[in-house]
């Protein structure tokens, strides 16, 4: 199956020497997407390249489903190997919407984006086309590792965006005896 790949640069003064050293660093992305089993329906991924607290790092992701992508994030070492990056996902009791477990993985099925105004980075799936419906984990960077900061979802199917957020969990702390 072909596949097709794009890179986005987010850097000013691009020289050709940077354009070579890019193509080389997108083979090697697309190879090791490949490797961690990133598979298209559409055969198309984009690779985008972004920089958060002086550390590089490349999204893959690309259409595995009507309206849903699944993703792989990977860190761009000193060496200039890549390192694909787990990130971890709730594991929800359905009923009580409770977490009740944790589990890592380096493909995650969603769009997983950056945020450069936020420095974060945002995995959202859809459990249905409108948008209505679905799941939001937001990660960030915090002394060199990619960490799960925010867990929202929204379960309600009413036609309209309304995320409750499960983690961090918001209460209000106890009074003081």
């Amino acid at each position: 199956m072909f596949k097709y790949f794009m890179i986005t640069i987010l850097a000013l003064g691009y020289s050709t020497a940077q354009a070579a050293e890019d193509d080389r660093i997108e083979a090697q992305v697309r190879n090791a997407a490949e490797e961690q089993g990133l598979s298209c329906d559409s055969g198309v991924i984009e690779v985008e390249a972004t920089t958060a607290t002086n550390k590089i790092f490349y999204i893959a992701s690309c259409l595995t489903s009507a309206y849903n992508f699944s993703s792989v994030l990977f860190a761009l070492n000193s060496d200039k190997s890549l390192n694909a990056v787990p990130l971890s996902s709730a594991i929800l009791n359905k009923k009580s919407n409770k977490i009740i477990g944790w589990i890592s993985s380096t493909v995650v099925f969603g769009e997983l984006l950056y945020v450069h105004n936020k420095k974060v980075f945002i995995l959202s799936s859809k459990s249905r086309g409108i948008g209505d419906s679905g799941e939001k984990t937001t990660y960030s960077v915090i002394d060199g590792e990619v960490v799960l900061t925010k867990y929202e979802l929204d379960n309600t199917f009413d036609g309209k965006i309304n995320p409750v957020t499960i983690f961090p969990i918001n209460r209000r702390p106890s009074p003081k005896r």
